[in-house]
């Protein structure tokens, strides 16, 4: 917990992730359930790494489509080059993930994230192959050039028709004063306590530190001036769901603003968190820029879902706002008026799309400089070799004006393949570069490193919201 406090620069970033693999392969070998539950809170540790470095939008974008951990000792060697490539990123002074350390990250094996923007690496333990990516490599290609397309430009195309599109949304902060309040308050009784905060009409945070004292002894003095008389949905939920099952809209609990004793009793089930709300107070209905927003939460089964209309026409609203209250610690009189506001905004977005009054670009929120790229091995040498397309060059920023389709040479049988001479990036009034190599100027078999290039920043939302028109 400490190291993850103070893993501020690529270098402890790096060691950390290094002491995580190494648990989590440890384990691997013993598995038990024990071990498995220590495997699932190392990954937590991941994704709190990965909290730290990347917004929410970002992250979310990052883990769609998410399948069961990897089990990193079968991979043997490829999970080691994947390690090689990360470690060389860090030692070059960028903060680099593993994404197989993680829960949330399911795009790419190693994103690199500096001032400049984010590299999604998908690492391919061999040497290039002669031919274009197919099967799996082209799914993984297809996953990294789409959510790189998404973050850089604030929308992507879906297949079938229609755009995945960005757009800003300011989100209502997170409850963390009452949060610490009330689990002080269950701190001060040394054999258990219980702190209770009010966020708002039929809004509560509940703080439970498990002692010697029986928990109805704690809990039921609380309880008594806890009136639920008149509650619609009155739902409560533990935090434990936050931890056993994460998501970009759940807390990560290793960096809730607690001390490092409270956030270890929270993980290993001596300090317990719950939220007691009436969730019906997310209900709406009003004007909202010229708009009649009207939603109300509903049960299906065991369900909590969305029914909502703008100006009479039925939307759909994700039930990740219900999630956030839950988890996140949000009020649900801030979330209700921020899912008004939403619902509203992506009602004209999509409105005016359709009538095509409008172009995308108007309303589209980039969130990050983004890129992606496959690392092949050089050889039996171990060197990684990125392989990127003219395409995300010209995107960073590079000239290729100087690459002629004149200067590939076919691959005798493969008719898809073609092959460049060598080539240079140098700096020309300010802007890297591409050109082919002069006569003499590389040596054959020589690796020359290319300088690093700061490319612009772009200004990211704080929180970007998606909506789908």
């Amino acid at each position: 917990m400490n190291d993850l406090d103070a893993a501020d620069t690529p270098e402890k970033f790096w060691a950390v992730q290094v002491r995580l693999a190494n648990e989590i392969k440890e384990d691997e070998r013993q598995k038990s359930p024990e071990t498995d539950e220590h495997k699932h809170k190392l990954r937590l540790l991941g994704d709190a790494l990965a909290w730290k470095v990347l917004d929410r939008h970002t992250i979310r974008e990052l883990s769609r489509d998410r399948l069961r951990a990897a089990h990193l000792t079968s991979q043997g060697e490829d999970f080691e080059f994947v390690l090689r490539v990360a470690e060389t990123s860090a030692k070059r002074g960028d903060f680099a993930l593993v994404c197989d350390l993680t829960h949330l990250l399911a795009v790419g094996d190693v994103l690199v994230v500096d001032s400049g923007g984010i590299v999604i690496f998908e690492c391919k333990n061999r040497t290039i192959p002669m031919r274009p990516p197919t099967g799996r490599q082209a799914r993984q290609e297809k996953r990294a050039r789409e959510a790189s397309h998404y973050l850089e430009r604030g929308f992507v195309e879906i297949e079938g028709g229609g755009d995945r599109i960005s757009f800003d949304l300011d989100e209502p902060p997170c409850e963390h004063a009452a949060l610490r309040d009330c689990v002080e308050r269950s701190y001060i009784d040394p054999d258990g306590g219980a702190g209770i905060a009010k966020l708002g009409e039929r809004d509560f945070i509940l703080a439970f530190r498990v002692g010697r004292k029986e928990i109805g002894e704690v809990l039921d003095p609380l309880f008594k001036n806890l009136n639920t008389t008149g509650w619609r949905l009155g739902y409560s939920q533990g935090f434990s769901g936050a931890i056993w099952y994460p998501s970009p809209f759940r807390s990560n609990p290793f960096l809730l603003p607690l001390t490092v004793e409270q956030r270890c009793d929270l993980v290993n089930g001596n300090l317990i968190l719950m939220r007691i709300v009436d969730v019906a107070n997310l209900d709406y209905s009003g004007e909202v820029d010229g708009l009649r927003v009207e939603f109300s939460v509903a049960t299906k089964g065991d369900e909590l879902s969305f029914r909502a209309s703008v100006d009479g026409e039925s939307v759909s609203i994700s039930n990740r706002f219900i999630e956030q209250v839950f988890w996140d610690f949000k009020s649900t009189a801030n979330m209700g008026a921020m899912v008004a506001e939403m619902a509203a905004k992506t009602a004209k977005i999509s409105n005016a799309l359709q009538d095509g009054s409008i172009d995308r670009s108007e309303y589209v929120s980039p969130t990050v400089r983004a890129n992606h790229a496959f690392v092949f091995r050089k050889g039996q040498s171990g060197n990684p070799l990125v392989r990127i397309s003219v395409e995300q060059l010209n995107r960073l920023g590079v000239d290729t004006s100087a690459i002629s389709d004149d200067l590939f040479v076919p691959v005798e049988g493969s008719p898809n393949m073609a092959i460049a001479p060598p080539m240079v990036v140098e700096l020309k009034s300010g802007r890297p570069t591409m050109r082919p190599a002069g006569e003499g100027e590389i040596v054959s078999g020589e690796i020359i490193e290319m300088i690093g290039i700061d490319f612009p920043t772009r200004t990211r939302a704080e929180e970007g919201f998606e909506g789908e028109t």
